[in-house]
């Protein structure tokens, strides 16, 4: 916060600066890459004319996509192993986490079966 760290900040300090701030705030979120997440392999079969049925978002920073939603009807969601949230990390034995989800969308398309390794956040529950 204003360049100090916020576990240094106690909350009083950190209530009245944002209280005297206009505009935008921004904020940067530090998790480990690894911690907390799973590791999902799925093999679709795309169905005669169809494609994979989800629906793939990239991240603000152009980098790296997640699945957003999950078509009914769908292979991604009778395989019952994706999920909407699930980050995409490889497709077809690729690493696609530093690819622009448009790279993505394409290796998914052009692939069948798709075989996707994905990551999801455990619950703490």
């Amino acid at each position: 916060m204003c360049g100090q760290p916020f576990k240094d900040v106690t909350y009083e300090e950190a209530r009245s600066t944002v209280l005297k701030v206009s505009g935008t705030i921004t904020m940067k979120v530090h998790r480990p890459a690894t911690k907390g997440e799973e590791d999902i392999e799925v093999e679709l079969q795309k169905k005669s004319g169809k494609g994979a049925g989800l629906c793939l978002t990239g991240y603000k920073g152009g980098k790296g996509a997640y699945v957003s939603d999950l078509l009914p009807g769908g292979s991604a969601l009778e395989s019952g192993k994706i999920c909407k949230g699930d980050r995409v990390v490889a497709v077809g034995g690729q690493d696609v986490r530093e690819a622009p989800v448009e790279d993505i969308a394409v290796h998914v398309k052009v692939s069948n079966p798709v075989q996707l390794k994905l990551a999801r956040f455990k619950s703490n529950k």
